[in-house]
């Protein structure tokens, strides 16, 4: 795998596990956000809800008030009940949506009330009060159908704030106490108003509820004492103390003793109510002063957890720009430099040229490599040329070596190293070969003449004249002076007689200019000869050329003699003859 593949692999990872983490971290604050905003709702509902029973049992002591009144001429009391009535109607509202044990709760309510107000337009009813009383006893009931929704909202509260178990319970109960409270009063108010003995069935009934008051205190200074309470629970408590579980207990002793032994009471039903109600006040004051303690809890750790939810988010954020600064940084710094390099690096070993190199201008360790890379590659384009210099040099050795450095043709060395390769193919594959030697005219006459300048010039007019008209493969050199030599393949005697024709026809037509602005012609010497495959050197074959050659000075000059004419027609050239062709050019 490419470095830069595995640091893209390794970015993904990363990213991934951050992220993964991130999402762990922000979905237990989210979680423990909605939960606290859950139960923030639930205590809120528990709060309506106990508020709801409240004003439903605060409706029977203006129920009973009229009921013991000569009303309706007499509005006092009809106008605390329609308030009460109002009260309770505002606190069914405040639950919304209404829950089903909510509308049951407000049916039982309004079949009280019809029954309170027939009741009442009837005048005078003192005589009916145990029918008064299990009328108004069904509020009891209409609070028993909200329980459970109280029960379930509470619930909900201690699960999303199981620290706040305690003054969810210390509320209910005290909202129990306040219920049993009121229920106590008013299986005592028949006996009170008709001043007669309690029966069996309301002894039985408020005995009870005196035993599960005291059992209800028991728990409620429990939960309170469970842990530090504020300063308005325990201004609370203290009115309790002194009020409904201090002296309104003995008062509640008295009128029980008298109704068990039929002895008058020290009270009337009014003079009961003035004194009971009002100590029973206080216990919804603990209700409410717990349930606001535990609602300023509540909002607190929803607060916290929104806060903590708030923070998780930005450094979720934070963590993301982090990690994507931190890889753009690295790639920047790091991995495209190095990509960069190894492009480059592959390039000096492909032999490649660099178009462009990484510009250093670090100080840390990639610019060190980077520096020393471009060092390593300075060095290697160094070696490179020397090596391409050292290339040129032996080529043009090479060139020296096998070409002529006036006329650029082969030179005799190259011609015969050439020339056996071919002699040994024309031998193998039968091929016809041929050689010509030319020289040319009078040639010390123009060095004398016009100097060795002038006598270089046309040396070099004559060669290109020769090489112009050689096809391809054909072995075109200077052996020497104004001597060349050319070795035609695949060429018989004819067609080797009209090639060296045409060569003295193109070098007669040459101008050879001078110094002093005037020119002058040159003509050659051609001698042919076909390869006999019974020779095998070419020295040989070039040597009968040559005689050729000479037959062609002594002959006048500026033309061509064939070899075969020469051994057929007459004899050799001895030394003598050949020197003195040469002496006279």
């Amino acid at each position: 795998m490419r470095l830069m593949s595995l640091f893209r692999l390794i970015n993904w990872v990363l990213a991934l596990v951050v992220a993964a983490m991130l999402w762990r971290l922000a979905g237990t604050d989210l979680a423990q956000w909605r939960q606290a905003e859950q139960g923030v709702q639930a205590l809120q509902d528990l709060q309506r809800g106990l508020g709801l029973m409240e004003m439903i049992s605060r409706e029977r002591a203006p129920s009973f008030a009229v009921l013991g009144d000569i009303a309706p001429s007499d509005t006092s009391p009809q106008l605390t009940l329609t308030r009460a009535r109002q009260r309770t109607d505002l606190a069914f509202q405040s639950l919304q949506p209404t829950p089903p044990e909510v509308q049951r709760a407000r049916q039982v309510v309004e079949a009280v009330r019809e029954s309170v107000d027939a009741m009442a337009m009837r005048g005078r009813v003192g005589d009916d009060a145990a029918k008064q009383g299990n009328d108004v006893g069904r509020l009891r009931d209409a609070v028993l159908l909200i329980t459970p929704l109280v029960d379930q909202r509470a619930a909900a509260t201690g699960t999303a704030f199981p620290a706040l178990a305690s003054d969810v319970s210390a509320a209910m109960l005290a909202a129990d106490l306040r219920e049993e409270a009121g229920v106590l009063g008013t299986w005592l108010r028949p006996a009170l108003l008709q001043q007669r003995r309690l029966t069996e069935h309301e002894l039985t009934q408020v005995l009870q509820l005196r035993g599960r008051i005291e059992a209800r205190k028991i728990l409620l200074d429990r939960h309170l004492g469970a842990h530090t309470m504020g300063p308005a629970v325990s201004e609370v408590r203290e009115r309790l103390a002194l009020g409904y579980f201090g002296r309104t207990q003995l008062e509640l002793q008295r009128v029980i003793d008298a109704g068990m032994r039929g002895t008058p009471y020290a009270t009337d039903v009014t003079q009961f109510g003035d004194a009971y109600v009002p100590d029973m006040a206080p216990l919804l004051g603990l209700r409410d002063a717990v349930l606001a303690q535990a609602l300023n809890h509540a909002r607190d750790t929803l607060q916290q957890a929104q806060t903590s939810l708030q923070l998780v988010l930005v450094a979720t954020v934070l963590a993301a720009l982090l990690l994507v600064g931190s890889m753009a940084l690295v790639h920047h710094r790091v991995m495209r430099p190095l990509a960069a390099t190894a492009v480059t690096i592959q390039a000096l070993a492909d032999g490649e040229p660099v178009a462009a190199w990484p510009v250093v201008e670090r100080d840390d360790e990639i610019g060190a490599v980077l520096g020393a890379v471009r060092a390593l590659q300075a060095s290697e384009v160094a070696r490179r040329a020397l090596e391409q210099e050292r290339a040129e040099l032996i080529e043009q050795l090479s060139e020296l070596s096998s070409t002529d450095s006036l006329t650029g043709l082969l030179n005799r060395r190259a011609f015969f190293a050439a020339g056996e390769r071919e002699l040994v193919n024309a031998h193998r594959h039968t091929i016809d070969t041929a050689a010509l030697v030319i020289d040319i005219d009078h040639f010390k006459q123009i060095n004398d003449s016009y100097g060795h300048a002038v006598g270089d010039q046309a040396l070099v007019a004559v060669a290109g004249a020769l090489q112009g008209q050689m096809r391809h493969g054909d072995l075109v050199s200077r052996h020497g002076g104004e001597e060349f030599v050319v070795l035609l393949t695949h060429c018989d005697l004819t067609q080797a007689r009209g090639i060296a024709e045409r060569l003295r026809q193109t070098v007669a037509g040459l101008n050879i200019a001078t110094p002093l602005g005037s020119a002058f012609g040159v003509t050659i010497s051609v001698g042919v000869a076909a390869l006999d495959l019974q020779q095998v050197a070419l020295d040989d074959l070039v040597a009968r050329a040559d005689q050729a050659m000479y037959r062609a000075k002594r002959n006048g000059r500026n033309q061509v003699v064939l070899a075969e004419d020469l051994h057929d027609n007459s004899p050799g050239l001895d030394e003598r003859e050949r020197r003195l062709a040469l002496v006279a050019g």
